[in-house]
């Protein structure tokens, strides 16, 4: 017969306490070769491996301790930026712009048609300025005249299908207060992470599936929510619905975004943070950045999404999964408008 040897893989604690092994084995290892082993070592069960669960539970611990972290972070900022801005749009819609509707329906009307359109213009000014500037690349070029061709096609449905008056209190206030109230702040409340910043596609269209299933869920309950609180009034029931339900949607949505870019680009444990932006990021450049990219981009994808929620006319799930149909679309375009090479420029005067 052969000699044959054999590894084993140890817990150290595990050992007979008459085996020293700083001094039986001059050396670092995780496993020990059975004939190394001095003669007065000796084992009281065959094992190949020993479970650790204390440290499983201290890892699940830690993990769960950072999502809260994370959790809280985005969360916070979201209270500030999606809270005020949804609340904001629910009075500005169903109390001032449904009172107007009543009293001047044309010029409503008139003014939802331009308000749907002027996302076009933005696109085209955020164009302009990457070309100017020198850092359009083939996603980001792509990803506006998507949002062009996107909102155009999306508007001019709703015009033949007779829903732009029905439209105009969403498309108004959307374009003028939920957008922009949104973004200026998170433009001075801002998220970073330890993940690399470059856009994943795998990440992204995965991240657009969960965001349709989300906000399909969301619109739901906000419709029956809502309902539930019609005593209230239709402004305060839509303004409570709507802000709680978005602010947490929001929420989920972020993380959940973040956490598959983190996954696909084989990112460490997800770290988000929320700081307030800097003296010096605070420039001529970062607000026309403000502007052509984020307000520009979230503005086309509300309004084509308005636009085709008040096309299809329908019951809440028909309008809901609509809603998250086009929400779902556009996203890969919100992200990759703002997919630059660095530009030369890039450092602005301050304001």
């Amino acid at each position: 017969m052969t000699d044959q040897s054999h590894s084993i893989t140890l817990n150290m604690c595990d050992m007979p306490g008459e085996v020293d092994i700083g001094r039986a084995f001059d050396k670092d290892f995780t496993a020990i070769d059975m004939e190394e082993l001095p003669e007065q070592s000796f084992f009281t069960k065959d094992f190949s491996a020993i479970e650790i669960p204390e440290f499983v539970a201290e890892i699940s611990k830690a993990d769960f301790s950072q999502f809260l972290n994370n959790f809280r972070a985005v969360f916070s900022r979201n209270l500030a930026s999606v809270g005020l801005s949804t609340a904001a749009r629910e009075v500005v819609r169903h109390g001032v712009l449904s009172h107007l509707s009543t009293i001047a329906p044309t010029a409503v009307t008139t003014a939802g048609a331009i308000s749907g359109l002027l996302p076009v213009l933005l696109q085209f000014a955020g164009l302009a300025s990457d070309v100017y500037q020198g850092r359009q690349t083939v996603q980001s070029n792509c990803a506006r005249l998507a949002n062009i061709a996107m909102v155009t096609g999306a508007m001019a449905g709703l015009a033949c299908s007779g829903g732009l008056a029905a439209a105009a209190p969403a498309l108004i206030s959307a374009f003028w207060v939920y957008v922009p109230v949104r973004d200026l702040c998170q433009y001075f409340l801002t998220l970073h992470d330890n993940a690399t910043p470059a856009p994943i596609l795998p990440a992204i269209a995965c991240a657009a599936g969960a965001y349709a299933v989300n906000q399909t869920l969301v619109c739901l309950a906000m419709a029956y929510v809502a309902d539930a609180l019609s005593a209230l009034g239709p402004i305060t029931a839509n303004v409570v619905s709507a802000t709680s339900l978005n602010i947490f949607g929001e929420t989920v949505e972020h993380i959940t975004c973040r956490q598959l870019h983190a996954y696909f680009t084989d990112a460490e444990a997800l770290h988000i943070r929320c700081h307030l932006r800097s003296a010096d990021d605070i420039n001529w450049q970062s607000v026309g950045d403000l502007v052509t990219i984020p307000i520009a981009s979230r503005s086309s994808l509300f309004a084509s999404t308005y636009a085709n929620t008040f096309a299809i006319q329908g019951d809440s799930l028909v309008q809901s999964v609509t809603a998250a149909g086009s929400l779902a679309l556009g996203y890969p375009m919100f992200i990759y408008s703002a997919e630059h090479k660095a530009s030369p420029t890039a450092k602005g005067e301050k304001m």
